[in-house]
Protein backbone atom coordinates (compact mmCIF):
# COMPACT_ATOMS: atom_id res chain seq x y z
CA UNK A 1 0.00 0.00 0.00
CA UNK A 2 1.29 3.45 -0.90
CA UNK A 3 0.03 6.99 -1.16
CA UNK A 4 0.38 8.49 -4.63
CA UNK A 5 0.38 12.25 -4.17
CA UNK A 6 -0.65 14.28 -7.21
CA UNK A 7 0.41 17.91 -7.21
CA UNK A 8 -0.99 20.09 -9.99
CA UNK A 9 1.23 23.17 -10.32
CA UNK A 10 1.14 26.47 -12.16
CA UNK A 11 3.95 28.97 -11.62
CA UNK A 12 4.92 27.23 -8.40
CA UNK A 13 8.72 27.41 -8.67
CA UNK A 14 9.02 29.37 -5.39
CA UNK A 15 7.12 26.75 -3.40
CA UNK A 16 8.24 23.44 -4.89
CA UNK A 17 11.30 22.95 -2.68
CA UNK A 18 9.20 23.35 0.46
CA UNK A 19 6.47 21.06 -0.89
CA UNK A 20 8.92 18.31 -1.83
CA UNK A 21 10.89 18.62 1.40
CA UNK A 22 7.69 18.27 3.46
CA UNK A 23 6.94 15.00 1.65
CA UNK A 24 10.49 13.67 1.74
CA UNK A 25 10.54 14.26 5.52
CA UNK A 26 7.54 12.01 6.06
CA UNK A 27 8.27 9.24 8.58
CA UNK A 28 6.24 6.78 6.51
CA UNK A 29 8.09 6.34 3.22
CA UNK A 30 5.22 4.62 1.37
CA UNK A 31 4.59 7.50 -1.01
CA UNK A 32 5.16 8.58 -4.58
CA UNK A 33 4.89 12.19 -5.73
CA UNK A 34 3.63 13.17 -9.19
CA UNK A 35 4.31 16.83 -9.99
CA UNK A 36 2.29 18.17 -12.93
CA UNK A 37 3.35 21.42 -14.60
CA UNK A 38 0.29 22.96 -16.21
CA UNK A 39 2.16 25.15 -18.73
CA UNK A 40 3.81 27.45 -16.20
CA UNK A 41 5.45 30.62 -17.48
CA UNK A 42 8.17 30.59 -14.81
CA UNK A 43 10.84 27.96 -14.05
CA UNK A 44 8.42 25.44 -12.48
CA UNK A 45 9.24 22.76 -15.05
CA UNK A 46 13.01 23.12 -14.56
CA UNK A 47 12.65 22.88 -10.78
CA UNK A 48 10.41 19.80 -11.13
CA UNK A 49 12.92 18.14 -13.43
CA UNK A 50 15.78 18.76 -10.99
CA UNK A 51 13.74 17.50 -8.01
CA UNK A 52 12.69 14.34 -9.86
CA UNK A 53 16.27 13.61 -10.93
CA UNK A 54 17.34 13.66 -7.27
CA UNK A 55 14.64 11.28 -6.03
CA UNK A 56 13.24 8.24 -7.87
CA UNK A 57 9.98 8.55 -5.88
CA UNK A 58 9.25 11.88 -7.59
CA UNK A 59 7.98 12.00 -11.15
CA UNK A 60 7.00 15.01 -13.16
CA UNK A 61 4.74 15.64 -16.11
CA UNK A 62 5.01 18.72 -18.31
CA UNK A 63 1.74 19.44 -20.05
CA UNK A 64 1.70 20.54 -23.68
CA UNK A 65 -1.80 21.96 -23.28
CA UNK A 66 -3.48 23.77 -20.40
CA UNK A 67 -5.61 21.36 -18.34
CA UNK A 68 -6.17 23.16 -15.01
CA UNK A 69 -6.03 21.42 -11.65
CA UNK A 70 -9.01 19.05 -11.77
CA UNK A 71 -8.23 17.55 -15.19
CA UNK A 72 -4.59 17.08 -14.17
CA UNK A 73 -5.67 15.23 -11.03
CA UNK A 74 -8.18 13.02 -12.83
CA UNK A 75 -5.79 12.17 -15.68
CA UNK A 76 -3.06 11.01 -13.30
CA UNK A 77 -5.46 9.25 -10.91
CA UNK A 78 -6.92 7.22 -13.79
CA UNK A 79 -3.50 5.66 -14.36
CA UNK A 80 -3.82 4.05 -10.90
CA UNK A 81 -7.52 3.16 -10.85
CA UNK A 82 -6.93 -0.58 -11.29
CA UNK A 83 -4.24 -0.71 -8.59
CA UNK A 84 -5.80 -1.69 -5.26
CA UNK A 85 -2.54 -1.02 -3.40
CA UNK A 86 -2.66 2.73 -4.12
CA UNK A 87 -4.41 5.55 -2.31
CA UNK A 88 -4.57 8.82 -4.24
CA UNK A 89 -3.73 12.10 -2.52
CA UNK A 90 -3.81 15.65 -3.84
CA UNK A 91 -1.78 18.66 -2.74
CA UNK A 92 -1.53 22.00 -4.50
CA UNK A 93 1.89 23.06 -5.74
CA UNK A 94 1.98 26.01 -3.35
CA UNK A 95 1.18 23.94 -0.24
CA UNK A 96 3.19 21.61 1.99
CA UNK A 97 2.58 19.01 4.68
CA UNK A 98 2.99 20.40 8.18
CA UNK A 99 3.12 17.07 9.99
CA UNK A 100 5.73 14.35 9.31
CA UNK A 101 3.11 11.72 10.20
CA UNK A 102 0.60 12.73 7.49
CA UNK A 103 1.30 9.85 5.08
CA UNK A 104 1.15 7.28 7.89
CA UNK A 105 -2.06 8.77 9.29
CA UNK A 106 -3.77 8.75 5.91
CA UNK A 107 -2.79 5.14 5.14
CA UNK A 108 -3.81 4.11 8.65
CA UNK A 109 -7.22 5.72 8.25
CA UNK A 110 -7.64 4.03 4.89
CA UNK A 111 -6.96 0.65 6.51
CA UNK A 112 -9.71 1.32 9.08
CA UNK A 113 -12.25 1.61 6.28
CA UNK A 114 -12.36 5.35 5.64
CA UNK A 115 -13.12 6.16 2.04
CA UNK A 116 -12.27 9.83 2.35
CA UNK A 117 -9.63 11.52 4.48
CA UNK A 118 -8.97 15.22 4.35
CA UNK A 119 -6.69 17.75 5.93
CA UNK A 120 -6.75 21.49 5.98
CA UNK A 121 -4.99 24.54 7.28
CA UNK A 122 -7.59 25.31 9.93
CA UNK A 123 -9.22 21.90 10.31
CA UNK A 124 -6.62 20.61 12.74
CA UNK A 125 -9.13 19.08 15.16
CA UNK A 126 -6.83 16.40 16.56
CA UNK A 127 -3.47 18.22 16.61
CA UNK A 128 -2.30 15.94 13.81
CA UNK A 129 -3.63 17.91 10.79
CA UNK A 130 -5.45 14.82 9.53
CA UNK A 131 -9.14 14.20 10.01
CA UNK A 132 -11.45 11.31 9.19
CA UNK A 133 -14.94 11.77 7.88
CA UNK A 134 -17.69 9.17 7.80
CA UNK A 135 -17.14 6.51 5.20
CA UNK A 136 -18.99 7.14 2.00
CA UNK A 137 -19.04 4.89 -1.04
CA UNK A 138 -16.74 6.22 -3.73
CA UNK A 139 -15.22 4.60 -6.78
CA UNK A 140 -11.75 5.94 -6.14
CA UNK A 141 -10.34 7.43 -2.97
CA UNK A 142 -9.06 10.97 -3.43
CA UNK A 143 -7.30 12.64 -0.54
CA UNK A 144 -6.80 16.37 -0.55
CA UNK A 145 -4.23 18.02 1.68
Amino acid sequence: MKLVIISPCYNAQKNLDQLVQSIELQNDKRWELILVDDMSSDQTSSVMKMLSENNEKIKYIKNTEKKYALKNIVDVAREYQENEDVVIGVIDGDDSLCNPETVGLILSEYHTGADVVWTGHRWDINNMNACKCKSIPVGMVLISF
